[in-house]
């Protein structure tokens, strides 16, 4: 499956995982051990999938997203791709809202933002830094970025 498709299908993720109740239709060949690992993610937790494109990030938080909301956990999946820096913090101001609701009232919370753009300092730091608050709402976060936004990373360590 194409990262393209993945997002397209996001729906029918959802639909035949309730209709076969099956973990495995989410096997992943790409990464188990990254899939496994956000499958089972604590809260708070902050996972960040760091590839060049084409080698399954969209897939593996597309399937995770769907997996865990079959599981009973609220989720979100937002893809960033088209996005310019300023609005990926707007974007993100809006999942922090939402989790901050969300986290309240459900069992666990998981958010998925992928194909997060590279951006100058500024805008690297205003991210993180709305992605550690979402974290401390008790969501778990799934992160997936090209090498070129790595600066993400450097600063979430």
């Amino acid at each position: 499956m194409k990262e393209s498709d993945s997002i397209k299908n996001y729906a029918d993720l959802l639909a035949n995982a309730a209709r076969t109740k099956s973990r495995e239709f989410f096997a992943c060949d790409a990464s188990g051990y990254a899939f496994s690992y956000a499958l089972e993610a604590p809260s708070h937790e902050i996972v960040v999938y760091c590839a060049e494109p084409g080698m399954g990030k969209t897939t593996i938080l597309t399937t995770c997203v769907a997996q865990r909301a079959l599981d009973g956990d609220e989720t979100r999946y937002e893809d960033f791709s088209n996005s310019l820096p300023d609005e990926c913090a707007d974007r993100l101001g809006d999942l922090l809202r939402w989790c901050t609701n969300k986290s309240r009232k459900a069992r666990q919370c998981v958010v998925s933002c992928d194909n997060i753009p590279a951006c100058d300092e500024v805008d690297v730091d205003r991210q993180v830094d709305l992605i550690r608050k979402i974290s401390r709402t008790g969501c778990v976060v799934l992160l997936g970025i090209a090498p070129e936004a790595e600066g993400i990373l450097d600063r979430l360590r």
